[in-house]
């Protein structure tokens, strides 16, 4: 299973069940680099990538960068 947590930064882990109870595994997820599944989302990524020069998950999905993805367009 997949835990997923946005907030200042973005968490990831995976959660496994064992003997024992779930344990966390905790990641670097939110430093994984996105690739754009369409038109739009190359266009956004093309234009946070003027201002820094890795778009990662965190840079986008969290609390840093969701104001990015709202709001008017081209995002700041």
């Amino acid at each position: 299973m997949a835990v997923i947590g946005p907030g200042t930064g973005l968490g990831v882990a995976g959660l496994v069940q064992t003997a024992h109870g779930w344990t966390a595994l905790p990641g670097e997820g939110g430093h994984a680099t996105l690739s754009a599944a369409d038109d739009f989302e190359a266009q956004l990524l093309a234009h946070v990538r003027r201002h820094h020069e890795h778009v990662s998950a965190e840079r986008l999905l969290s609390g840093i960068g969701l104001p990015r993805c709202t709001g008017p367009w081209p995002p700041c």
